[in-house]
């Protein structure tokens, strides 16, 4: 629907989560969260949902660069294990 309303009216199509800018983006969460938890305990975890996986890449890519001792914790609904099956097929795997 969304690509059908973007040739209509000669709209630009975002996608939700697989754009390298929405990823960015997302980045600026870990940065947050980083901020409020200085001055607290060591941070050692943060645990995060996986669906199409933009939040936990924008996540993973800032902890990577600026607290690669922060561990990220990937989770996904049992009834939706998307990140599950393409681990184990070593492909990408839509439901």
């Amino acid at each position: 629907a969304g690509m059908k309303f973007m040739q209509e009216t000669n709209s630009v199509f975002i996608h939700a989560f697989n754009n390298v800018n929405v990823i960015e983006g997302q980045g600026g969460l870990a940065a947050e969260i980083l901020e409020e938890w200085q001055n607290k305990e060591p941070l050692d975890y943060v645990f995060t949902c996986v669906g199409g996986g933009g939040l936990a890449s924008g996540l993973a890519c800032y902890f990577y660069q600026m607290a690669p001792e922060v561990k990220l914790v990937g989770f996904e609904p049992l009834g939706s294990p998307s990140m599950y099956n393409s681990l184990k097929s070593g492909q990408p795997i839509v439901l």
